[in-house]
């Protein structure tokens, strides 16, 4: 990977951040109230941002734990294919070496 693309990346990266923290801050001064969540035992009030941030950390959770193993699967067979690549290609190397053989 180049170095360009990789500052450009982190520059793009940064921004995201940035604008995600900027429109959460702003959601949560316009929606100050609190909800009451009533359970077995009791109940709690939280405000209405909280909940909203916090079941979408654990849908992002959820996601990254679904997307790891494949992502993990993919990885080990891209390995895989490099080896037999490499190999293949000493192979071809190899092959143009050798004298070719007439038998006529």
């Amino acid at each position: 990977m180049s170095t360009t693309f990789r500052w450009i990346q982190i520059i793009v990266l940064s921004i995201l951040i940035i604008t995600v923290f900027t429109v959460g801050l702003s959601f949560y001064f316009n929606n100050d109230q609190m909800i009451a969540i009533d359970y077995f035992i009791g109940s709690r009030e939280y405000y209405f941002s909280f909940w909203l941030l916090s079941f979408f950390t654990f849908g992002v959770l959820m996601g990254w734990i679904t997307v790891t193993p494949l992502l993990l699967k993919l990885k080990r067979q891209n390995t895989r294919l490099s080896r037999q690549v490499k190999v293949s290609e000493k192979e071809i190397n190899n092959l143009r070496v050798l004298p070719v053989k007439d038998t006529h």
